[in-house]
């Protein structure tokens, strides 16, 4: 299966998710989900920041600007 496709159905069901639990009122649940979210999205915009040969652009969607610490997640 396509990597792509894969990694937009896995964005979209973490966006469904984090909506779900937010208008439930568990926002805890649903701040988790959201930062996996951004995580995902993160990795997913230096892979094609790196296949475009923005490499040092792409070296800052693997830093999290908010805890500076570098995302495990780099497929």
């Amino acid at each position: 299966m396509n990597m792509k496709l894969v990694q937009g159905i896995a964005i979209g069901l973490l966006s469904v998710t984090a909506l779900t639990f937010l208008l439930f009122g568990y926002l805890e649940v649903a701040v988790l989900f959201m930062t996996l979210l951004f995580v995902l999205t993160n990795s997913f915009r230096y892979r094609h920041m790196k296949a475009q040969g923005m490499h040092r652009e792409a070296k800052w969607m693997l830093a999290c600007p908010s805890c500076s610490a570098y995302c495990s997640l780099s497929f």
